[in-house]
């Protein structure tokens, strides 16, 4: 049965107010550098139809549309949909087929899309429009600065209003009730596997208990352990050299580490993922029995994003109820930063950036097109879309707030130094993590060792790195 999809973005668009925005300076004519043509003010005046890429016309003109008209009445929009992008398998070459055909002027682009793009002379180079009109980045969250730039090759290709941080939630009660220290902020992976081993595991199916809960929308067994051996600064595989590095000793000892906890039933193994699963766009949540367990009340802690505030019913308005009609988050929970390495205390590979805003390279309205993306990251924008958004506002000044939770958690930790350079092509990540999956689900049933299948994953992930950086 096809679970549902809750498209939080449209739902929570409402109730926005006329906003004022601030006039700026933009190249005239098209380019990839944005200081290379004669500069001048856009002109309220002037007459410009701007195409966009975006989910859909209706939700970008309630968030975002309306309101710029208010200050430039003569813009009009013709929004191309995006739907055929995320239902594609490969969304990347998806998007760049869409941008050849029908050239928008400004792009809602994947972090993914976004670095591809950018390394591809594809998107307008921002940097001397924010610095001609100054727009203000001090004010936003560094990480989400640092990240853009890492996948910029040290530019600004972008902008991005929200980013979406892991964290662990943990249920105060259960805690109190088995006598377990509560979790700290910057606790080591090694410490949170202890704490997990800490709650009994019971029950069967949905209704069982863990220490660590993973929900199952869209993860597999191996994500786990790629995101500890991470924060070790453990890379699966060397692009530049077209060389896996998965076997190593360090990867070993975390492999049997996170399958040891899977199989006490300490954490718990998302379900078998489905190879052609087609990925949901990033303001999709996957609402399931299985994506319920901790905002149940069953398990004692959970690895989520700031979209699993809506399940505890804290986030944006938008609240679920679990299968015996009783209300998420009736029990007392907190929430403090993912885990981390001691190696690196204050790097997260948690954070991600669901939407970044670029203007097309061969936008023949680059003036207004920069308007728009500057205002989408504005000020004005974030106080009114920050309080209804399931995602994090790059502006931490208008983060949400959820009465005596900790959210700072959110935006506590960098971007994880070691993945910022780090561009293994989309469809080798999707397929060796299948491949990982698969063995690491052997490993549990006993029917395996360890060295064995790290050895399975190092010859079948270098045939699948070869084919991938053999297709770019």
């Amino acid at each position: 049965m096809r679970k549902p999809l809750l498209n939080l973005r449209t739902m929570l668009a409402a109730g926005l107010l006329p906003a004022l925005l601030t006039a700026c300076t933009m190249p005239a004519g098209g380019g990839k550098a944005g200081g290379d043509a004669e500069w001048r003010p856009m002109d309220k005046e002037e007459n410009v139809e701007l195409k966009v890429a975006y989910f859909d016309q209706q939700s970008f003109l309630t968030l975002y549309g309306n309101l710029f008209r208010t200050k430039y009445p003569n813009v009009e929009f013709e929004v191309v949909p995006l739907s055929s992008v995320y239902g594609a398998p490969d969304p990347v070459e998806a998007m760049r087929e869409l941008i050849e055909r029908e050239q928008p002027d400004v792009l809602l682009l994947s972090e993914e899309q976004y670095g591809a793009f950018a390394s591809e002379g594809l998107l307008y180079d921002l940097g001397p429009a924010i610095e001609r009109d100054r727009f203000d980045l001090d004010n936003m969250h560094p990480g989400v600065i640092e990240l853009l730039k890492g996948r910029g090759n040290g530019s600004l290709y972008g902008l991005a209003p929200e980013s979406n941080s892991m964290v662990l939630y943990y249920n105060k009660d259960l805690f109190d009730r088995h006598g377990v220290p509560h979790p700290t902020d910057r606790m080591t992976w090694e410490e949170l596997l202890a704490l997990a081993e800490q709650f009994p595991s019971a029950g069967e199916g949905f209704e069982r208990s863990y220490g660590l809960f993973q929900s199952g929308a869209g993860r597999t067994a191996f994500d786990l352990i790629r995101s500890i051996g991470e924060a070790k600064g453990l890379l699966v595989a060397d692009a530049d050299n077209a060389r896996m590095t998965i076997a190593g000793e360090e990867w070993r000892s975390v492999f049997a580490s996170v399958a040891d906890r899977y199989r006490s039933g300490a954490v718990s193994m998302p379900p078998e993922p489905k190879p052609d699963g087609a990925a949901a766009p990033p303001n999709m949540m996957v609402v399931s029995p299985e994506t319920m367990n901790f905002a149940s009340g069953l398990s004692a802690m959970a690895l989520d994003s700031a979209m699993g505030l809506g399940l505890l019913g804290a986030g944006g308005g938008f609240a679920v109820s679990s299968n015996d009609g009783t209300r998420p988050g009736a029990f007392d929970w907190d929430l403090v930063t993912v885990p981390v390495d001691a190696s690196q205390p204050d790097a997260t590979g948690g954070m991600t950036l669901p939407n970044v805003f670029a203007v097309n390279a061969n936008s023949q309205h680059t003036a207004a097109a920069w308007e728009l993306v500057k205002y989408i990251n504005g000020e004005e924008a974030a106080s009114m879309n920050a309080p209804n958004s399931p995602m994090l506002s790059s502006r931490p000044a208008f983060k949400r707030e959820v009465e005596g939770k900790r959210l700072d958690a959110f935006y506590a930790l960098a971007p994880n130094p070691t993945l910022l350079h780090q561009r293994l092509p989309s469809s080798f990540d999707k397929a060796f993590a299948l491949a990982a999956d698969r063995e690491i689900r052997r490993i549990v049933r006993g029917e395996i060792g360890v060295d064995e299948a790290l050895a399975a994953l190092e010859a079948e992930g270098q045939t699948l790195l070869e084919q991938a950086l053999g297709g770019e």
